[in-house]
């Protein structure tokens, strides 16, 4: 006869807790697990040191490490990342596609968080943590709604084909005009990183502000039979943007509470 383990399956509860009605607190952890606050408090510190749960910041809300964050991230990166958590979550319940949220760093877009866990549609396994800058959405929008120094910086530290041909250099600068335009970003095919792509997922992505710098972007995707980019923007244009708007918000209450923390 198998044993079943107790800790581990207690241990289980409170991570598939955080992944459904996350972030919590602990209290709020108790009820939903009929667990002792002690236990959930040893169990999350048992889950935190591995990497799976993180906590808050600002409220000290409780919520699983969808994408596990690493030494190399920078300050900005945490910071986005807390902010957009709790939104991308609720932006998940209303819209099924899974939602991620990239920073620029390292020379790529960094994924620091992600729905794909609980997202009930296209992959449900974690996305790849980094992605190119060009040809992506979320590289897309952060090229095209941040700051002119910044953009210049992200271009000058590619190094790429694009900086060496003006044909390129003229493709992106009508796609960065094209994307401020209508508002959102979407995948900037037809230059070099992206011209083998196989188109079977759409994609669309928005910029999460802060001073006028795109500090990251959320992005949605789906099967590319579902909808064009116009279309399926047009169709959730009202969560989108409540979505950025609630990430934006929390990245300035994160970065005006802990100016020592998060000095970006």
């Amino acid at each position: 006869m198998v044993v079943e383990i107790e800790g581990l399956r207690r241990g289980l509860k409170v991570l598939d807790t955080l992944l459904e009605h996350g972030p919590l607190n602990l209290t709020e952890l108790g009820e939903y697990t009929s667990l002792p606050l002690a236990t959930v408090m040893r169990i999350l510190e048992t889950l935190r040191t591995a990497g799976h749960v993180r906590r808050g910041v600002g409220k000290h809300l409780w919520r699983a490490a969808t994408i596990r964050s690493t030494e190399s991230w920078s300050n900005s990166a945490f910071a986005v990342s807390e902010a957009s958590a709790a939104p991308i979550m609720e932006l998940c319940r209303r819209i099924p596609w899974p939602v991620d949220v990239g920073v620029y760093e390292n020379f790529n877009i960094q994924i620091v968080e992600t729905s794909r866990l609980v997202s009930p549609l296209l992959s449900r396994s974690p996305t790849t943590q980094t992605v190119s800058v060009i040809p992506s959405a979320i590289g897309t929008a952060i090229l095209s709604f941040t700051t002119d120094e910044h953009r210049s910086q992200i271009l000058q530290d590619l190094e790429s084909d694009i900086l060496e041909h003006d044909d390129y250099k003229l493709h992106l600068l009508a796609a960065i005009k094209r994307t401020r335009a209508r508002g959102y970003a979407e995948p900037l095919y037809g230059l070099p990183e992206g011209r083998y792509k196989e188109y079977m997922y759409n994609s669309i992505a928005m910029p999460i502000m802060h001073k006028e710098k795109a500090f990251g972007a959320i992005s949605v995707s789906w099967i590319a039979g579902v909808a064009t980019p116009n279309k399926f923007y047009k169709a959730h244009i009202y969560e989108l943007k409540e979505t950025i708007e609630k990430a934006e918000n929390n990245l300035f209450e994160l970065l005006k509470k802990n100016k020592k923390k998060f000095e970006v």
